[in-house]
């Protein structure tokens, strides 16, 4: 059978276990199976960006927020990079009380904290790794069911060999989960292409962009 909805993996998880009492507890292994994507995968299609105007020391990250890729401010017609620091070594630096144009940023909690803190409203751009979009009634599919429907069934019946006290299984279904990640993780990186970089750009930390591009 295809799968390509909640309700139908729901239905593949019940057969490829061959249990019939299982309906309560399976949205659960779904559930945890997506826990564990999020922890492995860092693809393309789970990058996003977040963009405000910010004039204080602390902003709340996104709420998908997984993983920071780079945090970039501008001022203007300036657009530079800002560089990552341990949330410690934000905590020493903010003994340093002056403001200025932020150059660091740390993750402290679900919070950026900037360095210095601005002395003005600056416009702070965070791309980052997101949440893949969990799987319920109201949401029933996403892009890695699209993609990857072994990925999500593998998932959930690894999940479900330890609730059942299989070892043997767990051994088996977790090659099948590990081999569809990995299957995903090339086939983004074949998309993606190789990375060209400009060497004028890569040796300044802030350009204009509209004499520099």
């Amino acid at each position: 059978m295809a799968i390509s909805s909640f309700n139908e993996l729901q239905t593949a998880v019940a057969n490829w276990l061959d249990r019939a009492d299982l309906t309560a507890r399976i949205p659960e292994f779904i559930a945890l199976a997506e826990a564990q994507m999020n922890r492995r995968l860092r693809v393309r299609r789970m990058v996003g960006r977040s963009t405000a105007s910010i004039s204080t020391a602390f902003v709340a990250l996104p709420t998908n927020y997984l993983e920071a890729k780079a945090v970039t401010a501008a001022e203007g017609a300036t657009l530079w990079s800002l560089d990552p620091v341990p949330a410690e070594t934000a905590a020493e630096l903010a003994s340093d009380t002056a403001t200025g144009r932020p150059q660091f940023y740390a993750v402290v909690g679900d919070e950026l904290r900037l360095h210095p803190p601005p002395d003005r409203a600056y416009t702070i751009e965070i791309t980052f790794y997101g949440r893949i979009p969990a799987l319920s009634i109201s949401n029933t599919s996403n892009w890695v069911l699209a993609e990857a429907p072994d990925a999500y069934l593998y998932g959930a019946l690894l999940q479900a060999a330890p609730y059942l006290r299989d070892g043997e299984a767990a051994a088996f279904w977790n090659a099948g989960y590990a081999g569809a990640l990995d299957a995903l993780s090339a086939a983004d990186r074949t998309k993606a292409g190789l990375l060209r970089v400009e060497p004028g750009l890569s040796q300044s930390r802030s350009y204009c962009i509209r004499t520099d591009i």
